[in-house]
């Protein structure tokens, strides 16, 4: 029985600890080489990258030129590792695609529901964050945001 072709997208931070889980259970659970075409999916959030990433190293009086060298260093970290979770997919013999996208003016969830809307896709596979009942409170939880407004089945995949 030949089955239907598969338009899946997987999205992931590609900088958290979440991500390899997500790949390696969708490569085991989910995909099948034979059928399925993946977008490995990322929207950056720069706001939130800077606070958690690099704000220690933010100097007090700093430049335009100083915030886009970081800005850019964040992006080719992020890209990198995507490089690295797209291997894994591949080693899988699994068709891939790996996007990026920046979240300027808008909120990554927001940019994860437009694309997977506009791409038609199957199912959507996502990590959790795992946050505790107050993070979640008082941030909002990012999957329930997306499930509820993408037409498609949601996978969250829990450590």
């Amino acid at each position: 029985m030949n089955k239907k072709a598969r338009h899946i997208i997987i999205a992931i931070n590609p900088t958290s600890q979440e991500a390899e889980h997500t790949v390696d259970w969708a490569i085991s659970n989910i995909l099948d080489s034979n059928r399925d075409q993946v977008d490995l999916v990322c929207a950056l959030d720069l706001d939130v990258d800077f606070t958690d990433d690099v704000i220690s190293d933010v100097p007090a009086m700093y430049d335009y030129q100083y915030l886009n060298d970081m800005e850019q260093q964040i992006e080719s970290r992020s890209a990198n590792a995507m490089k690295r979770f797209e291997g894994m997919l591949t080693e899988n013999d699994i068709n891939v695609k790996v996007k990026v996208y920046k979240a300027i003016g808008s909120e990554p969830r927001n940019i994860l529901v437009e694309y997977t809307q506009a791409s038609n896709a199957d199912i959507l596979i996502m990590g959790s964050r795992n946050l505790t009942t107050w993070k979640r409170f008082f941030w909002g939880s990012f999957s329930e945001y997306v499930q509820a407004h993408v037409n498609c089945p949601v996978i969250i995949v829990k450590e």
